[in-house]
């Protein structure tokens, strides 16, 4: 792997994430339904002027490009629904790939005006601060989402008591949340790549613990997208404070409920197989 923090994409992405934290910061309801898309369309063109060969790959429009492996995934808004209601958790989600795998990750935090950045193999930041999950407290907070409690009835059955968990609609920044250190984990179920690139890099790069069922072992390694369109590539993935482990703890319970139920677990969802990073 290249060190990416030579690559002029690097701080082409930096400008498109203060961008689009500027871009949201001062919004308010009523937030025009077009908008997710504009954004889009905007990092399309830009994206093809200054490097032409990039493929892009969103939430809201056809691919820009062929993907082959590398390109830009982005989610413009993410938690569309909290911004449109007034909720300050939502944000924007960029990632740029390279042989397959997330190697730069932008996650954007507008109502607190943050933007959190990862680089493979050189840790993560918040506003150009590093982020180091050992050195700081695990959070007694978790973040599950409603396709991971649809999916694991008796999910809450497994975690420790004095845990509380939350359901706050934006994938993104439910991730850097769990970098960061203010959720302790986080489980999320079928979600979309680009919804989690950033924010698995951001999580890796931090140091947390982290399983998903798409992936090599079921630890923290990306299966490579190399060919064909990564819309159509569903995630379910876990991640939590190295100290407390609350993400084994959540993939423990899926074993429990593959074995009730005589299922097989998801390809890659493998408990002796998984590692801290």
């Amino acid at each position: 792997m290249r060190d990416m923090r030579k690559d002029p994409r690097l701080d082409f992405g930096r400008a498109q994430a203060r961008r689009f934290l500027s871009d949201l910061t001062s919004r308010q309801p009523p937030i025009r339904p077009e908008l997710d898309r504009e954004l889009e369309e905007r990092f399309q063109q830009t994206v093809a002027r200054r490097f032409p060969d990039d493929p892009v790959v969103g939430e809201e429009l056809p691919p820009l490009g062929e993907w082959v492996g590398s390109g830009w995934l982005i989610d413009p808004i993410d938690g569309t629904s909290n911004l449109r209601q007034g909720l300050p958790w939502y944000g924007t989600s960029l990632a740029y790939f390279e042989e397959g795998r997330p190697v730069l990750g932008w996650v954007c935090d507008p109502a607190r005006g943050e933007i959190y950045e990862a680089i493979a193999g050189h840790g993560a930041t918040v506003e150009g601060m590093p982020i180091h999950l050992a050195e700081l407290p695990s959070s007694a907070l978790v973040a599950v989402a409603r396709r991971w409690r649809r999916s694991h009835p008796g999910w809450r059955n497994h975690l420790p008591a004095g845990i509380k968990d939350r359901l706050l609609g934006a994938t993104a920044l439910e991730l850097a949340w769990v970098a960061r250190g203010i959720l302790g984990a986080g489980a999320w179920a079928h979600t979309r790549v680009f919804d989690i690139a950033a924010g698995w890099l951001l999580v890796r790069e931090a140091g947390a613990t982290i399983y998903s069922s798409y992936g090599r072992g079921g630890d923290s390694s990306w299966a490579p997208l190399q060919t064909g369109d990564p819309i159509g590539v569903r995630f379910d993935l876990v991640a939590g404070h190295p100290a407390q482990d609350l993400a084994r703890l959540a993939v423990n319970q899926v074993e429990a409920l593959a074995s009730q139920r005589h299922l097989e677990l998801p390809r890659g969802l493998q408990v002796h197989d998984a590692h801290v990073v």
